[in-house]
């Protein structure tokens, strides 16, 4: 999603002159830029502390007019713009960041853009802070924090967001039904937590999702049928869970599919034949599931696939000439099977 981020523009030094002024010059950037961090990092934990700062801004009004716009990892709308003057973007991933998150994100209702991952924020996503987020917020990574408890119901009141990463906390409890409101989300993860339940029908709502990731969490119960209504998905990774029962046959509705990626479940039943028929798929790793029967010729037909992992499964049977085949008529380079 390289795409999805940008890094934000580190000072320059231009300075021409050669000698004891040039050094002058890059220790003066150098300075400057330990600030400007170091007033960003005190924009992000303002009041997030019990003993808060009486100077800390209370309005957007305040933040806007302490000149923040100059500061690292922030950006204001420009001239002649509708927010100029006004935070747009946080961009502050990386940061020695240690706090909770602080209410007064709340305070910038013009927000798009929020970045804070790997950092050390830690505690809950507070509801009163998921409910206040700018209307306009698009993209939200909160990945690789410490952030623990359940996520608010409030935060998919945000229907604005295109890009949502949570992935890399400990964050517990059940993906709630209120996720499909989320309706313009492309990309998803609530990677590596501790999430469980099972997931709701409301999935099927996220139509222009192309990226979901549940992996290395504890997500149980079936695959809801909603899940192959998500027609735009191109990557789905839901390995190292507790899922079980099957694939459903509408699995070959998910034509765009590049990376079907469901190892290390509990699923079992037969492989659905219709598996042949996503065509763009690259990567399929099923292994470490309870398959019985005989892998479905149809597989053959996958001609872009560069890994299969069948392996650690209870399949049967001679593996299928088509899918042998693939080693030699394709770009296939990793196959787990028995050939």
């Amino acid at each position: 999603m390289g795409g999805w981020i940008e890094k934000g523009d580190w000072l320059q030094d231009n300075g021409n002159g050669g000698g004891g002024g040039g050094n002058h010059v890059r220790r003066t950037t150098v300075l400057r830029r330990r600030r400007e961090r170091r007033e960003s990092r005190e924009l992000v934990t303002a009041g997030s502390s019990s003993s808060r700062d009486e100077s800390a801004p209370r309005t957007g009004r305040e933040l806007q007019t302490r000149g923040v716009c100059t500061w690292y990892g922030i950006k204001c709308g420009k001239s002649g713009e509708e927010d100029e003057g006004r935070v747009t973007r946080i961009m502050l991933a990386e940061n020695n960041l240690v706090s909770k998150l602080p209410h007064e994100l709340a305070l910038l209702k013009h927000l798009t853009f929020i970045d804070l991952r790997g950092n050390s924020i830690k505690g809950s996503i507070p509801p009163a802070l998921a409910s206040a987020l700018s209307p306009k917020l698009v993209y939200l990574d909160l990945s690789e924090n410490d952030l623990d408890t359940s996520v608010p119901r409030e935060l998919f009141d945000a229907v604005q967001l295109q890009y949502l990463d949570l992935g890399s906390n400990k964050l517990t409890g059940a993906l709630q039904p209120d996720v499909g409101r989320l309706s313009k989300l492309r990309y998803l993860s609530l990677a590596d937590n501790y999430f469980s339940g099972s997931l709701p029908e409301q999935v099927g709502q996220l139509r222009s999702l192309e990226n979901l990731s549940l992996r290395d969490n504890s997500f149980k119960g079936a695959l809801p049928d909603g899940l192959y209504k998500m027609t735009a998905l191109k990557s789905l990774r839901l390995f190292n869970n507790l899922f079980v029962g099957g694939v459903g046959e509408g699995v070959g509705n998910l034509r765009q599919l590049t990376q079907f990626i469901i190892h290390n479940n509990n699923f079992s039943g037969t492989l659905p034949d219709n598996l042949g028929s996503l065509t763009k798929l690259k990567y399929l790793y099923v292994h470490g599931n309870g398959w019985t029967g005989a892998p479905p010729a149809s597989l053959g037909n996958l001609a872009q696939l560069k890994v299969l992992f069948l392996h650690d499964t209870d399949l049967r049977g001679r593996m299928p000439t088509q899918v042998c085949q693939l080693r030699q008529a394709s770009s296939l380079g990793d196959l787990w099977a028995d050939c």
